[in-house]
């Protein structure tokens, strides 16, 4: 029988311990939509799809080279997996929990322990800030959803990739978001992994904030690859894997397709190709440091011929959440999933209908880590606050129904958070370390793409 799941990961939120084992107790078990003969199924089909297509290796011979001492078939850039191979290579090592360091311990998660982690929506270009009105996003907006995110108890994980500050140099945005992010939260944060230099610059700015000593020994960062294209791995992914990983950082793997554009347009041979690609890019993550934490995803959304666009929020993308729940766990390692998505242009009923579905779903399935879980508007386009304000009532809302307890009362709304957020400390000494960390990096870098 699988196991059930507390509604919240830190520890401010834990039960009152009753035996020695009672932080892995579980309020519900985890709903399981495919029967056993569909998860064998399943099983085969990615089998058979990294047997006979493989996944292609772009630009990273040493990735290539790692899968071949694996024992993987390679033909260029094509790397083909004996039955079972990448699967055992995951299971052999990977970790079925991990803990994430934050800055304050209280705000530490635990990935695969007892509850579902929050984090807030990552990466849209556009913003409904203070004023309401959708524009791209700035700088200041993004420090508007750290606090946010700092002052709300419903959100677990700080994320740090809220909007892309378009105001900020494109060459220094990530080092300007990470310092806000890791000065406005001491929660724990997410690293950046569009490129290597974004990679090297999210370690070292842990090491700035953690010490040398602890990045050496604990978790203290977790990088996103995601698997876009069908069946390829880019070389830039496979960069940011494979060196998070050496780092004994965390990666989360990730298949997020489009349903009739990157992936099959039926359900079922969909998540197949999703665990093919997930069961790959884990192993790699083995094959570069055993032992080091994963954590896989397999969500995605369908792509819809009337608006020429993906939709978010529908039952294709909560069954799919759902059923690669639970492939994934079968893994043995912690499991993303998705929150609070839709396609609603506003922060409106059908917007709050979607969050409400997703979150529960969410829950439902005993997904790890929720991304996506407030602010997320227009299938990803737009950062809003007050949609943020209301995903953290419906987060708190399926909480309260895990723990079978009254509904809360509804929030006051953005601003009541934004009144509520206080600067957490940071000791002068880490303060000036990170200060002098930016302001050295972010010269580097701004020389290199003048160059």
């Amino acid at each position: 029988m699988g196991r059930s799941r507390l509604p919240c990961p830190r520890a401010r939120h834990r039960p009152m311990p009753m035996c020695p084992d009672s932080a892995i107790d579980r309020v519900s078990t985890p709903y399981d939509l495919l029967t056993s003969a569909q998860v064998e199924r399943l099983r085969a089909d990615a089998d058979r799809i990294l047997d006979e297509i493989g996944l292609e290796v772009r630009e990273h011979p040493d990735a290539l080279e790692r899968f071949a001492a694996a024992g993987a078939r390679i033909d260029g850039t094509r790397v083909r997996f004996e039955p079972g191979l990448a699967r055992a290579l995951v299971q052999h090592s990977a970790p079925p929990r991990f803990t994430q360091r934050a800055r304050n311990p209280v705000n530490d998660v635990v990935f695969g322990g007892h509850g579902t982690v929050t984090a807030p929506a990552a990466g849209p270009p556009m913003v409904r800030g203070r004023d309401g009105i959708r524009r791209y996003a700035r700088l200041e907006d993004f420090r508007d959803f750290a606090r946010l995110t700092q002052a709300s108890d419903a959100i677990d994980h700080a994320g740090a990739m809220y909007c892309e500050p378009t105001d900020c140099d494109a060459a220094v945005r990530h080092l300007r978001s990470l310092e806000a992010a890791l000065r406005l939260t001491d929660k724990p944060v997410m690293g950046y992994g569009r490129d290597s230099d974004q990679v090297t610059d999210s370690i070292d700015a842990m090491r700035a904030v953690f010490g040398e000593a602890t990045m050496a020994n604990e978790c203290c960062l977790l990088t996103m690859a995601n698997i876009e294209a069908p069946l390829v791995l880019t070389g830039t992914t496979a960069e940011a894997l494979m060196r998070t990983s050496a780092a004994g950082q965390a990666v989360l793997v990730a298949s997020y397709p489009v349903l009739g554009m990157t992936a099959p347009v039926t359900v079922g041979t969909a998540l197949a190709q999703m665990l093919a690609e997930v069961q790959a890019g884990a192993a790699l993550t083995q094959l570069v440091r055993p032992g080091a934490p994963v954590m896989v995803g397999m969500s995605g959304a369908v792509f819809s011929m009337r608006a020429m666009r993906p939709e978010f929020g529908g039952v294709e993308g909560l069954f799919l959440m759902s059923a690669g729940a639970q492939l994934a766990r079968d893994l043995g390692c912690p499991v993303r999933g998705d929150g609070a998505v839709t396609s609603s242009k506003l922060p409106d009923a059908q917007a709050s209908g979607d969050a409400t579905r997703g979150l529960a779903c969410a829950h439902a399935a005993n997904v790890d880590f929720a991304l996506h879980s407030a602010g997320w508007l227009e299938a990803g386009l737009v950062m809003s606050l007050e949609r943020f304000a209301h995903d953290v009532d419906s987060i708190a809302a399926v909480r309260a129904q895990g723990l079978n307890a009254p509904t809360p009362e509804p929030g006051r709304g953005w601003e009541a958070l934004m009144a509520e957020w206080r600067e957490p400390p940071m000791d002068s000494s880490t303060a000036q370390t990170l200060a002098d960390f930016i302001g050295e990096r972010t010269r580097r870098r701004l020389r290199e793409a003048a160059t």
